[in-house]
């Protein structure tokens, strides 16, 4: 945590790197040693490197978003690896007692928030951003306790606002199923973005859907 802290000051706040360093640390944070280290696992250290490396892939986002210096072909790849990785990650605790925020769950939203905000992310690229995020809640094997359904529909919201998605299909993907965590995941999400969009009436009915928390 020390670490990304640093780096994101001298990544974000005080603009130090050039875009090839910024391009390496991409590449680390997609390789063997970042996203992909134990990618699968479940209850290993491994997730905090992975997790944080994600984190790493939405400031370098952050910094092209602002000052634009990924080629259309390089945002691709970047995409397609975050999405990969946010289909993948199997350990989605949070706060890990000993030894500190783990936060997979909410560190790959805000990259995907870096994602969509791109201006090479159309409606189509913000469509499989909206299946990643909405399968964070399916995989999940508690609900989510540290602010995870926050993370997740601050992109959604930012989809919505761009006019990326529309709401309903936001809605329509939101959705609960029949499994109690899920279920009340999806609502927890769906509560938080209805508070971020100007105009969130159609997500109601997915905000109130009883949570069968008995």
């Amino acid at each position: 945590m020390l670490a990304f802290g640093l780096l994101s000051d001298w990544v974000y706040e005080r603009d130090l790197l050039v875009p090839s360093e910024l391009r390496s640390l991409l590449a680390f944070a997609r390789s063997e040693d970042g996203i992909r280290r134990g990618l699968g696992e479940e209850g290993t250290d491994n997730v905090f490197a992975r997790s944080f490396a994600v984190l790493v892939i939405a400031l370098a986002l952050a910094v092209d978003n602002r000052t634009p210096y990924l080629t259309d072909e390089e945002f691709s790849q970047v995409l397609a690896a975050t999405l990969e990785y946010a289909a993948s990650e199997r350990d989605l605790r949070g706060f890990v007692p000993g030894k500190g925020w783990a936060h997979a769950a909410a560190h790959v939203a805000d990259a995907l928030g870096e994602c969509v905000s791109s201006r090479y992310a159309a409606a189509t690229e913000s469509r499989l951003v909206l299946d990643a995020l909405c399968s964070l809640p399916s995989r999940s094997a508690e609900v989510f306790g540290a602010e995870e359904d926050e993370r997740i529909a601050i992109p959604l919201a930012a989809a919505v606002e761009l006019g990326k998605l529309s709401l309903p299909e936001v809605a329509r993907a939101l959705e609960p199923g029949d499994d109690r965590v899920e279920r009340i995941n999806r609502k927890h999400i769906a509560r938080s973005l209805y508070f971020r969009l100007e105009r969130p009436d159609e997500l109601l009915p997915v905000a109130t859907t009883p949570a069968l928390y008995g």
